[in-house]
């Protein structure tokens, strides 16, 4: 095998979806994921400290695009539309492109309390960075920590509906969607249908 490998860790994302969704996540090993991807048991220590962390590795990443794009938004915006206006950006960005891969991260995820626990705490971390960035914004805390935690909500169950969707629809829009029923709900009127 090549000394340098050109995209080893996409690769190795690739490999281990493929793997979890085939064989199931506890049935996989990391050599299986390193031989399907064309490296080393080795190699795939270099990028993942285990097999868990390839489903939760882009969440640096996420941390560093979400500040980036509530301190750009407009700042006439209140804390919840820079909220949106942010998700919908990163939507477009960064979870657009990996349809596919959602679709089979969250199958994978629904299915191992283990890994369920490892996202919501992934997930409490971008939501507290989130919210430090509305606070340079200006925002207070609690309201910054009210905001971010709502617009998380709204932006999980927008993911839900595209990841699941049978016909393709844009995440924006679904984000859209998901932040006027939350505004209809905190207005107290929610829909019983």
């Amino acid at each position: 095998m090549a000394r340098w490998d050109p995209d080893a860790s996409g690769r190795l994302e690739r490999a281990a979806i493929e793997l979890f969704a085939q064989h199931g996540f506890a049935e996989t090993t990391v050599p299986q994921i390193a031989a399907r991807a064309g490296v080393t048991t080795r190699t795939f220590f270099r990028y993942f400290a285990d097999k868990r962390e390839v489903l939760f590795a882009g969440e640096d990443g996420l941390v560093t695009l979400f500040a980036e794009l509530i301190g750009a938004a407009p700042p006439e915006l209140s804390a919840m539309a820079t909220l949106e206006h942010a998700l919908k950006a990163a939507a477009e960005k960064a979870f657009e492109p990996r349809r596919e891969w959602m679709r089979r991260w969250r199958e994978i995820v629904s299915g191992e309390p283990a890994l369920q626990e490892r996202g919501l705490r992934k997930q409490q971390l971008v939501v507290a960075a989130t919210a430090e960035a509305l606070g340079r914004r200006g925002v207070d805390g609690p309201t910054a920590e009210l905001a971010t935690g709502m617009a998380f909500v709204a932006f999980q169950a927008a993911v839900a509906q595209w990841a699941t969707a049978t016909t393709a629809r844009p995440l924006t829009s679904c984000i859209g969607d998901s932040f006027s029923r939350m505004r209809e709900v905190a207005a107290g009127g929610e829909s019983h249908g």
